[in-house]
């Protein structure tokens, strides 16, 4: 990952670090830099509120909120993770309307099986929290190498739902089974990033207004982990159809 302003980044996680180092400098005293314990408050914070508006978005079950919940949550978190200073302002949008479509998805998935939705948000916590004890034991280390393939990973994923979104992808069997597991590690990879992310931003004294940026990469890694573990247990929970 790219320390200086001068280095030429090498992953588009990079370019993303570069962005932040960019818009808020490095290098300010302890008591104002970025915390790793307060960034993961915010992505907590957030998390609640995405919970609340799914809540909303489950009970509505409504198209059009979904649509119009859709195309806000896109663009507020594209914004917010590409426009570093617009984080602080686009987090809670961000939250609530991807809240409200993981709320309406959840619905849906409800009809397969009633214990999808509990135990998807179970497996995701699960899986966020074992992420980050295994980053910060050192059990993972996130290098050049690993950042490359996180991103070919992710860019392949990307193309997957592309073409699936015109050819369909299978909702039950072995192929859907895959698809959800190659989402979760996909999910997984970019969670490491974006704790690496966190802790070199601490240690190169990164201001504290960074931290909402922070909080949205981590809450979108976390909505994809999500989604793909929905897609994974309702692959092998039967059922017939696609």
């Amino acid at each position: 990952m790219a320390m200086a302003t001068r280095q030429r980044p090498r992953t588009l996680t990079a370019r993303g670090y570069q962005q932040s180092v960019d818009a808020f400098g490095v290098g300010v005293g302890p008591a104002e830099r970025v915390r790793a314990s307060s960034v993961l408050d915010k992505v907590a914070g957030l998390t609640l509120l995405a919970i609340g508006a799914g809540a909303v978005g489950y009970v509505a079950n409504s198209p059009g909120l979904l649509i119009a919940c859709l195309v806000l949550g896109a663009v507020s978190g594209m914004a917010a993770c590409w426009a570093p200073r617009t984080a602080r302002y686009l987090a809670a949008p961000y939250a609530i309307t991807e809240g409200v479509v993981l709320g309406a998805i959840s619905h849906l998935y409800e009809s397969i099986n009633g214990r999808i939705v509990p135990l998807a948000v179970l497996v995701t916590a699960a899986i966020y929290v074992t992420t980050l004890i295994s980053y910060r034991s050192g059990l993972v280390r996130v290098t050049h190498r690993f950042y490359s393939m996180a991103l070919a990973a992710t860019v392949g994923f990307l193309v997957v739902l592309v073409f699936g979104l015109f050819a369909g992808l299978p909702t039950f069997g072995p192929m859907a089974a895959v698809i959800g597991a190659v989402g979760i590690l996909v999910g997984v990879m970019n969670l490491f990033i974006d704790f690496d992310f966190i802790y070199r931003a601490e240690s190169s004294g990164m201001p504290k207004a960074a931290e909402w940026n922070m909080a949205v990469l981590v809450l979108v890694s976390l909505v994809l982990v999500y989604l793909n573990v929905l897609r994974f247990i309702a692959a092998l929970s039967g059922g017939g159809r696609r």
